[in-house]
């Protein structure tokens, strides 16, 4: 792909549900739960992300380990597949940081359970 070029919606979208798969593990492994919102254009996305130069944003909610990442497809579809790879990347890291932005002190017996109900399942989905 030329840097002018740019991916239709359905492209866009295939290429950020690929790289999700690809990189999920790295966040799931430690309990995450996450969904993902795509949008046409950064008007549409939630407000704190309404700028033209957000590619994708991510609200985390640190003691239940869920989060949800916020993706402006207009924007993303000017990049190629490394691009793409990238944000995925960025936004699901900003899980694994989370606890450093929020203050874990004041919900560890949510955030405990949380974390040991969900190893417990994985366990026993093996």
């Amino acid at each position: 792909m030329n840097k002018n070029q740019t991916l239709n919606k359905n492209q866009t979208l295939n290429t950020f549900k690929r790289q999700f798969k690809r990189w999920s593990y790295m966040v799931e492994h430690y309990g995450w739960k996450y969904t993902v919102q795509y949008y046409d254009s950064y008007e549409d996305m939630p407000e704190e992300f309404q700028t033209e130069s957000c590619a994708a944003g991510t609200i985390v909610h640190f003691k239940y380990l869920e989060a949800t990442i916020y993706v402006n497809l207009k924007m993303c579809a000017r990049m190629d597949e490394k691009g793409i790879e990238y944000i995925v990347i960025h936004e699901l890291t900003h899980l694994l940081v989370s606890p450093l932005q929020e203050n874990s002190e004041s919900t560890p017996l949510e955030y405990s359970v949380t974390s040991i109900a969900r190893i417990f399942q994985g366990l026993r989905s093996q």
